[in-house]
């Protein structure tokens, strides 16, 4: 991280529309995916022309927040358009996760709306390591996904909220 902090620019900012980072200026439309790579403290975005911006939350001050506030506001510019690919019955993918209108699928299993006991996310820290879990319980059976993985994690539990309402 010291190396990075002594590389990184003097300034990150966010407003209502664009992520400025020094003197770049990134908009919130121009962003494809975030993820946030919980294990080692990054965002990562990817533009919509293929470049990948990372983000190491460490080295800024209150990177979290920062994370949070980028997180919702680009999400923000996703949902709506997540959300009426699925209202058009299309399937759309979350890293290891897709949902459409019938519910999810992971490894290869779909799982119906129906048959979700219930959703939520866990957090183990052992040392300076900590793992973010997502935890789908359908049926009786436990599905365990590496949040790190999980691509525009905040637009997929907005639109798990307009599926299972107690998500």
């Amino acid at each position: 991280d010291l190396v990075a902090w002594w590389r990184a620019p003097a300034e990150l900012t966010l407003d209502s529309h664009a992520l400025h980072i020094g003197p770049r200026t990134l908009a919130y439309t121009d962003v494809a995916s975030i993820r946030h790579q919980h294990n080692r403290d990054h965002l990562v975005l990817t533009l919509r022309d293929g470049e990948r911006v990372r983000i190491r939350l460490a080295i800024w001050e209150d990177g979290y927040a920062l994370a949070d506030q980028l997180e919702e506001s680009v999400g923000g510019n996703l949902e709506a358009a997540t959300l009426r690919r699925l209202q058009a019955q299309d399937t759309v993918g979350f890293g290891p996760l897709s949902m459409n209108a019938s519910g999810l699928t992971y490894k290869g299993h779909m799982i119906p709306w129906a048959a979700i006991d219930s959703i939520r996310t866990q957090s183990d820290s052992e040392g300076m390591e900590t793992d973010e879990t997502l935890i789908i319980v359908a049926r009786g059976k436990t599905h365990k996904i590496d949040r790190s993985k999980i691509v525009n994690e905040p637009v997929m539990l907005a639109c798990l909220r307009q599926y299972l309402p107690g998500a």
